[in-house]
């Protein structure tokens, strides 16, 4: 049985000179509108599930309750 591959182009997006100039200078860039309100929706939904579960990359504060950070979602979440 033979499959055949499909691949999608994939539109990548290029930094303007201003944008990569801001990066360098204040260490981000924000990126107005990258994500729909729909993704936003999404991802938002799924914030406090990842922040409640001891999954990997889930960085705690010193009071051992607070979450400081979430790592790597993308490995375990589907969403990400």
């Amino acid at each position: 049985m033979k499959f055949q591959v499909v691949y999608k182009p994939i539109n990548f997006m290029k930094l303007t000179t201003e944008q990569i100039d801001q990066y360098n200078n204040q260490g981000f860039l924000l990126i107005p509108d990258l994500f729909s309100q729909e993704e936003v929706s999404l991802i938002q939904e799924q914030l406090p599930g990842l922040m409640a579960e001891d999954v990997p990359g889930r960085v705690l504060e010193k009071d051992r309750h607070t979450v400081r950070a979430l790592h790597g979602c993308h490995l375990f979440n589907k969403v990400f």
